[in-house]
């Protein structure tokens, strides 16, 4: 039986939970998008994973952020790990 690979957004992709998730979603073939407030730290995400800048915090901001992180290409799933 194969393997279905899916594009993944993962929000807070560069925090203690979201490297891993992005990591193993790639390791596994799934393409994953990866919702991010630093650029700099999105420099450590495995390679592969297309970075998206954008701030959940930021009031006016997040959703417009979000969507466009959806709207880039359409994505199978999605996983939060955006702390506090």
């Amino acid at each position: 039986m194969s393997r279905r690979h899916l594009t993944v957004l993962v929000v807070g992709a560069t925090g203690s939970i979201g490297i891993h998730v992005v990591e193993h979603a790639i390791r596994v073939g799934h393409m994953v998008r990866a919702f991010v407030r630093d650029a700099d730290k999105a420099r450590g995400l495995a390679p592969g994973a297309q970075v998206v800048i954008g701030d959940l915090t930021k009031p006016g901001t997040q959703w417009f952020d979000y969507n466009r992180a959806r709207r880039t290409e359409h994505a199978d799933g999605q996983r939060a790990a955006a702390g506090p």
